[in-house]
């Protein structure tokens, strides 16, 4: 959108100033030569300037319609790409090119609709200059019959005439083109326009306890703004505590990390970090202290020491060690590059489990006040989630927050806090939630001694 509107800018503006200047010239000099044909001429911008009016508000939805086409197309074609395991182990090749093709399908078939139209009208704005021409050509003949203007008059107005048609046609088609950029700019100027709704402070003060305090907080999304994802929810992290939140699936588990990483603000209750609510502090700042590992790694195509230290200015030798060392990243000494290894896009060149160490370890080389576990350790085995679990007790000051699923990760935990329905139904240490065997009692009999049984076994 940005390149499309510089482009018709820079083309089109020189050709507007020139048109223009030459219009009104002519115009002039039509004016002394016969003010009446001159006249009749000037009939001709009104009749143009309406039908324009009218093609205009229907030519831009269709050019609207032709975007929204491409974009989707474009959405096909990146998610067939993306998602191409998926594709394959599912055999879905032929169903994702006929989408693919019912989606180039309907971008041919809003091109020829557009198309189409502005060619139609293109046809009636010929027709029309026609027809004027036409009748100024027997109105001047009239006035040489009559002695009111000579031959030589009538071919030099006429000549004038067809110029300047031709420069009031380019200035048809350069609107044309404006009004296709037009829908480009809108979005442009919507983005620089844009005012983020999570607001940041400048707050950045030298020591941090991570005291976390979640205080009446609800939640709704903006795309079921009706919809509580949170109700009320309370609950307190203490400083170098461990504070483990379980719940079914879609209970809102994953909501409370996101706006304790300032994803988002709750649209009732505060979430306090030190006694300070998240947008007083500064940006930066924030996600220095408070640093997340989710489930599903995000890893950039670069080195693997690049990837551990992504975002951190200049991290010393002794704390990219120890980060490495408390991920346990032992893999890299088998690798001929080591930590200069590319990983690959999206990290595709590691398993699932290789990427979530070096996540760990991104996120520990910022030695944060806060860490944020979102099923961190679903995709490792037992032995490596011991050896991460061991070094994660090193900072004992550290504040954690583990969203899991295995047993013996929620049980080492200061407290359990369970979400059901947006709400915290229960709370306190797991030999406490087990002697009420209410809702965290029936997920550990149903989810976890699975895992029990595995390890067993």
């Amino acid at each position: 959108d940005a390149s499309l509107m510089s482009r018709s800018l820079a083309a089109n503006v020189n050709i507007l100033l020139r048109s223009v200047v030459m219009t009104i010239g002519i115009y002039c000099f039509m004016i002394q030569l016969c003010w009446q044909l001159a006249l009749l001429s000037a009939l001709e911008s009104p009749i143009t300037i309406t039908a324009e009016k009218i093609y205009n508000k229907y030519y831009q939805k269709l050019v609207s319609a032709v975007k929204k086409a491409i974009v989707k197309s474009n959405q096909v074609a990146g998610e067939s790409v993306y998602n191409v395991r998926a594709v394959r182990s599912h055999g879905a090749e032929i169903m994702e090119q006929r989408l693919y093709n019912s989606s180039l399908e309907a971008i041919h078939q809003f091109k020829v609709h557009r198309d189409s139209v502005r060619a139609a009208y293109l046809l009636f704005m010929r027709l029309f200059q026609l027809s004027m021409r036409v009748l100024i050509l027997w109105y001047g003949h009239q006035m040489i019959k009559s002695g009111e203007m000579t031959a030589g008059n009538l071919v030099s107005f006429i000549m004038y005439q067809m110029e300047i048609g031709d420069h009031v046609q380019t200035l048809v088609e350069l609107h044309i083109d404006l009004i296709e950029s037009l829908e480009s700019a809108e979005k442009v100027f919507q983005y620089m326009d844009y005012k983020p709704s999570v607001l940041s402070g400048d707050l950045a003060p030298e020591e941090l306890k991570g005291h976390v305090l979640f205080n009446n907080v609800s939640f709704a999304y903006s795309s079921s703004p009706d919809k509580k994802v949170l109700q009320n929810v309370s609950f307190e992290m203490k400083p170098g505590t461990v504070t483990a939140l379980v719940g079914v699936s879609g209970g809102g588990k994953t909501t409370c990390v996101a706006l304790l990483k300032h994803f988002y603000e709750p649209q009732s209750g505060e979430i306090f970090l030190d006694g300070r609510p998240l947008k007083d502090y500064d940006h930066k700042y924030f996600h220095q202290k408070v640093a997340v590992v989710s489930q599903e790694p995000e890893l950039f195509a670069c080195s693997i020491q690049k990837n551990i230290t992504y975002g951190h200015e200049s991290p010393s030798e002794d704390v990219l060690q120890m980060a490495v060392k408390q991920a346990n990243i032992s893999f890299v000494q088998s690798l001929e590059d080591g930590f200069n290894t590319d990983v690959g896009e999206r990290g595709g060149h590691l398993s699932t489990g290789q990427k979530q160490r070096i996540a760990i370890a991104r996120a520990q080389i910022r030695q944060p006040q806060v860490l944020i576990l979102d099923e961190v350790t679903s995709n490792l085995d037992t032995e490596n989630e011991e050896m991460i679990q061991k070094g994660l007790t090193c900072f004992r000051s550290q504040t954690r927050l583990i969203v899991a699923h295995r047993l013996k990760t929620i049980e080492r935990a200061d407290q359990i806090i369970v979400i059901d329905k947006g709400e915290v139904s229960e709370k306190g240490t797991h030999m406490e939630l087990m002697m009420k065997k209410g809702i965290y009692y029936k997920l550990r009999e149903r989810r976890f001694n699975k895992d029990s049984t595995e390890s067993t076994g």
